[in-house]
């Protein structure tokens, strides 16, 4: 202003500070009422904008005694107030609630502190305290689904987490001696081998789709390197991305009894299976289930056709049930004409070939161990190389077992020896490590062919298979450490404590011209 009797004029925006308001806000939203009156227009602080206070509602008309701001009794506002300064505000709140509804509450600017004002704050606490419970409750709603109902999981990311687990085992577990090692086998007979029990891994099902782009990626991070896409040449065991599976792995070797050696405890075995053939299951008209394996316990081998002695003795009770053929006296049952001619019948050739009358004289009886075992044998051989224990099919399929195949031939007259070793790959031994464990246990030289026709030998069975040659004269030696002894017979220590434990029967072995049965000396 200006003039002698000038002073300064002041705009009044707010007379209270920060916890003023606080302290304001919280009273006001703790205080509730039930008077109906008509009051002011309130702010959010209980006054009116538009009467000179400003919004607050501390303004407080005392009469005679004046003017005064209604105090914050607790002091200073402390977002962790005590239970002391509780009870406070309390005591504030009710203060504030007397004088609205009394009438007390005009400011010297004319607002009023009103129940209309109050009445609105609760509404406003109501209203969020609604939504802080509909917030809790689907929280606590959450957490029973958690607790009770069952989450569907990604195929797609199980598969390709166990395809990362068992890529991760095998690399901790393969031998630094197997390598190279081609991207097919490592798969087949590493990969896939360190599946956890009742697992099945589907490669398509994973993320990468292919191991081809799966192996890309591991060789991109420096876990494998890769040759060509096609043979592993190394591995990096102490990676980074292999810490967890180390961890893991040597818990499993602690518990296990702290066998470090990474020896197979495992053993191959050796299974007769049979198949009826379409001819016999035509005249008995047996059912499909029963000659397919439908309810065979091995996934690989149900509905295969390829069954076990059990099975096969299945079908042919069924026959007997179904047709009466068990009239109850003693061991003995009926044979009607189809099970004659499927037990006792004679081919064309046969028939021929025979002398005198050909004639079939069929009997009427048989006992049943008898017809079991004529049954079993009018049956196509099959055969299943599992290893155990765990029973892991490694090989499935109808004819005769096959055959690892030894030969021993001359090498500059009759002096010295080559041995030569083939089919290993039918029972799932790696060629490569397997000469390397050779060449040590005997002290011998090893060379791997994977064309032997370019040296005058037989073409392999597979284009990817190869064919081992050691020399010296070692057929003994290979029965017995192949077999564990079970087979052959030598006395150098290389031959024990082997790891194979193939089955009886499952070698061949051929000395060519001028070879003696066993070796001199």
């Amino acid at each position: 202003g200006s003039g002698s009797g000038g002073g300064v004029g002041v705009n009044i925006i707010s007379t209270f500070g920060d916890d003023w308001t606080r302290e304001m806000n919280r009273l006001l939203a703790e205080v509730g009422s039930d008077n109906d009156d008509d009051v002011a227009t309130a702010s959010i602080f209980g006054g009116s904008y538009n009467d000179g206070c400003y919004g607050n509602a501390g303004f407080v008309d005392a009469g005679k005694e004046g003017r005064y701001v209604l105090g914050l009794r607790g002091g200073a506002i402390d977002e962790g107030a005590d239970e002391e300064g509780e009870n406070d505000s309390e005591a504030s709140a009710e203060d504030l609630t007397r004088m609205a509804q009394s009438g007390e509450g005009k400011g010297v600017c004319g607002a009023e502190v009103g129940i209309a004002s109050l009445e609105l704050k609760e509404k406003e606490v109501n209203n969020a305290q609604s939504g802080a419970d509909e917030v809790e409750d689907k929280c606590e709603g959450e957490d029973d689904d958690e607790d009770g109902a069952t989450v569907e999981e990604d195929p797609v990311q199980l598969q390709s987490d166990l395809l990362s687990f068992c890529f991760q085992r095998a690399v901790l577990n393969l031998p630094a001696t197997s390598l190279p090692m081609p991207v097919s086998t490592f798969y087949a007979n590493h990969v896939l081998k360190s599946r956890p029990d009742g697992k099945t891994l589907d490669i398509r099902m994973t993320k990468w789709k292919k191991f081809g782009a799966f192996l890309y990626e591991q060789a991109s991070l420096g876990v494998v390197a890769v040759k060509d896409n096609q043979i592993i040449t190394a591995v990096d065991k102490k990676h980074i991305s292999l810490k967890v599976a180390r961890k893991q792995r040597r818990k499993e070797l602690d518990d296990g009894g702290g066998d470090f050696s990474g020896k197979k405890t495992t053993k191959t075995a050796l299974v007769t299976l049979s198949v009826i053939p379409s001819r016999i299951v035509s005249v008995l008209s047996l059912p499909p289930t029963l000659v397919s394996a439908a309810e065979a316990k091995s996934n690989e081998r149900r509905g295969t056709g390829l069954l076990t002695k059990p099975e096969v003795r299945a079908c042919l009770e069924w026959y007997i049930t179904e047709n009466d053929c068990d009239d109850g006296a003693g061991d003995d049952i009926r044979l009607d004409g189809n099970l004659c001619d499927v037990l006792y019948g004679k081919s064309k050739k046969e028939r021929l070939a025979s002398t005198g009358d050909s004639r079939n004289d069929f009997p009427t009886r048989a006992t049943r161990k008898d017809a079991h075992e004529r049954f079993l044998s009018r049956l196509d051989d099959g055969y299943a190389i599992v290893e155990m224990p765990g029973n892991r099919v490694i090989a499935m399929s109808r004819g005769k077992p096959p055959k690892i195949i030894v030969e021993v031939t001359t090498l500059r007259g009759r002096s010295k020896f080559l041995t030569f070793i083939r089919n290993l790959e039918e029972y799932d031994i790696n060629p490569t490590a397997f000469a390397n464990d050779v060449s040590r246990r005997f002290a011998t030289a090893a060379t791997i062919d994977s064309d032997p026709t370019i040296n005058g030998r037989a073409a392999l069975k597979k284009r990817s298979w190869v064919e081992v040659s050691f020399q010296g004269h070692l057929a003994e030696e290979l029965r017995v450490l192949l077999t564990g002894g079970a087979e052959g017979r030598s006395g150098h220590g290389g031959a024990k404590d082997g790891n194979y434990k193939l089955p009886k029967g499952c070698i061949d072995v051929k000395m060519k011209k001028g070879v003696p049965a066993k070796r001199k000396g």
